[in-house]
């Protein structure tokens, strides 16, 4: 009997953990990239280079290979696709309407809408639409509706600032489409759930605390542990299960972002995958002691997925803030392996890279996720691990290898 294939959409380094993970459970990865150059092709059995968009291309690279299930576990891109490859062949997956609603922020909204709570007046603007001249919710959170990573967002105070964040949103939306949500005041959460046969497990519940910069992105995620962990869990259940049920979402992992405040729950995205910034490699298997990625590669094969959790710790991601300049480079590394509790770290800035505010979630720096059974002592930890890191920061852009030549 031949060991079962999964096609896995993505194959750049985030797919990484993926693909390798599916490989130690004994299951052969087809790897599926719009790029020719990706490191998940030389980890997988197999490989081919398609526009994640081209449902057409992917169905006909699944038959072809014959797989059985297709996974997009890292990335919005890829998700609808994988739903309908899944749907066409007659595979485990979260089907059409819940994928659309987990990638369309516009389609959530009208989803939502029909909710007991949480469904607000938003307003979806097409491609050179304006809104009408007698908008008055503002403040007003200006996004696009088919980007991820806080990529293109605004909060926008005023009428006379709309016309800019606007054309900044269009610019970071693949379909040119907008949404304006009223914004609401609260404490924005993360929970990282898993949807199996109707169950509902909390992975993680996170709180973040905002960039002081830039209110659309985080600071910290602080993921709670212990008797906090468990109060948050019991106020939310019945609302995010309402919420899925509505989106249709069955089966699989799912990344709910959401503000809480005095009056309730409001939603502000939904992702039917596994959440960036290592949360889900790192963070959930120590929050929950539940494998998020064998348990999805196992979901996308139609098999049951292991969600007994284990006793939580606490986890901080913390993001590393730096003056603004241009970046010569980056001292310290090597002593975060050394650090108590430092469970991983990404450096993302690359040397040249301009730094500064963090414009959107892809803007910051570096993180460091750190453990520890008390959530304060996790912060500590991961706060200690950024001081240890020293970034050398100059004014001037550096100049381009050869440019002297060219001057001279």
């Amino acid at each position: 009997m031949r060991p079962p294939l999964l096609m896995v959409l993505g194959a750049g380094p985030w797919q990484l953990p993926v693909i390798r993970r599916a490989k130690a459970l004994g299951v052969r990865v087809l790897a599926v990239d719009r790029d020719a150059d990706r490191p998940g092709y030389r980890e997988a059995q197999a490989c081919a280079q398609a526009d994640l968009y081209d449902v057409e291309a992917l169905t006909r690279l699944a038959r072809e290979h014959r797989v059985d299930g297709v996974l997009a576990p890292t990335s919005d891109v890829g998700v609808a696709s994988a739903a309908a490859v899944a749907e066409a062949l007659g595979l485990p997956g979260i089907g059409r309407a819940a994928a659309l609603a987990c990638t369309d922020k516009s389609a959530l909204a009208q989803t939502l809408r029909r909710a007991p709570q949480g469904g607000r007046d938003s307003l979806c603007l097409w491609p050179d639409q304006e809104p009408a001249c007698d908008w008055t919710a503002w403040p007003v959170v200006v996004k696009p509706v088919d980007a991820q990573s806080g990529r293109g967002v605004r909060i926008v105070q005023q009428a006379d600032a709309l016309p800019a964040a606007l054309a900044h949103a269009r610019a970071h939306s693949r379909s040119g489409r907008v949404l304006l949500d009223p914004w609401i005041p609260g404490v924005e959460h993360i929970a990282d759930v898993f949807v199996w046969q109707g169950r509902i497990t909390f992975l993680g519940l996170c709180r973040k605390t905002a960039d002081p910069t830039n209110p659309t992105v985080a600071a910290e995620l602080n993921y709670l542990a212990g008797a906090e962990f468990c109060a948050l869990a019991e106020q939310v259940e019945p609302v995010l299960r309402t919420w899925l049920e509505l989106i249709g979402l069955r089966q699989g992992i799912c990344h709910l972002e959401f503000i809480l405040n005095g009056t309730g729950l409001w939603p502000i995205d939904c992702a039917a995958r596994g959440g960036g910034a290592m949360i889900y490699t790192h963070v959930l298997p120590a929050v929950s002691g539940v494998d998020a990625v064998a348990a999805s590669i196992q979901a996308a094969l139609g098999r049951t997925p292991d969600l007994r959790t284990g006793a939580r710790q606490a986890v901080c991601v913390a993001f590393a803030r730096t003056d603004a300049g241009w970046l010569r480079g980056v001292q310290g590394l090597e002593r975060l392996p050394r650090l108590p509790g430092v469970l991983g770290w990404h450096v993302a800035a690359k040397v040249g890279d301009r730094l500064g505010v963090a414009v959107d979630k892809d803007a910051r720096p570096a993180w460091v996720v750190a453990g520890a059974p008390e959530l304060e002592v996790a912060r500590q930890r991961a706060q200690a691990a950024l001081r240890a890191l020293n970034w050398e920061i100059q004014s001037q852009p550096p100049i381009p290898q050869g440019a002297c030549d060219a001057i001279l």
